[in-house]
């Protein structure tokens, strides 16, 4: 049974990878827009610059992320495994 339910502790990582990516765009996008806003003349207020920023940002990068945190956690368990079977592999 252990070998089967293995992938169950990697779901956490791809979610959190998920979480992370798109608050990492959301948080990018409300700094770097009202910032382009201000250099280009925009008549919108910072505030009204900063939130559409970290709606179509964060949008962006949450279409993004869920593959991201697959691929991550693809790559996390492919490693655990490789370190598992390592040093069965010398003798």
């Amino acid at each position: 049974m252990k070998g089967r339910t293995h992938w169950i502790r990697y779901v956490p990582y791809g979610l959190a990878w998920t979480l992370g990516v798109t608050a990492a765009g959301a948080l990018v996008g409300a700094v770097a827009v009202p910032l382009a806003g201000v250099l280009i003349g925009s008549e919108k207020t910072v505030a009204e610059m900063a939130l559409a920023g970290a709606r179509n940002l964060g949008f962006l990068s949450f279409v993004w992320a869920p593959g991201l945190g697959i691929v991550m956690a693809f790559h996390r368990a492919f490693r655990d495994r490789q370190r598992q079977d390592a040093p069965s592999r010398r003798s």
